[in-house]
C-alpha cells in the first residue's frame, strides 16, 4: 500500500534540522558562537542566515563579534 511522506528523499527531514531556525528567526537578538551554535565559518554562517531570511521574505541584521568566532544576529518576521 503507498504511503506519504513529510520530506522528499534527501531533504532535511523533522528530525534532522541542522540548525533551530524557527528560533533564530523569532525577532529576537541571538549571539550565535562558532564550535557551540554552528560549526561552519562565521562567513558562511552570515550567509546562511541571510538566504533563509531572504528566502522567507524576511528583513534581518548580522554583525561578526570582534573575535570572529560568533555572530549577531536578529530577523524581522513582521517587518522592519
Amino acid at each position: 500500500m503507498a504511503t506519504t511522506r513529510k520530506t522528499w528523499p534527501g531533504d532535511v527531514g523533522e528530525g534532522r534540522k541542522t540548525y533551530p531556525w524557527d528560533q533564530w528567526l523569532d525577532g529576537q537578538i541571538w549571539l550565535l558562537r562558532r564550535g557551540v551554535d554552528y560549526t561552519c565559518t562565521t562567513t558562511a554562517m552570515r550567509a546562511q542566515y541571510g538566504m533563509r531570511c531572504n528566502a522567507g521574505h524576511i528583513a534581518y541584521r548580522t554583525h561578526q563579534t570582534s573575535d570572529g568566532d560568533g555572530l549577531y544576529v536578529q530577523a524581522f518576521p513582521n517587518g522592519r
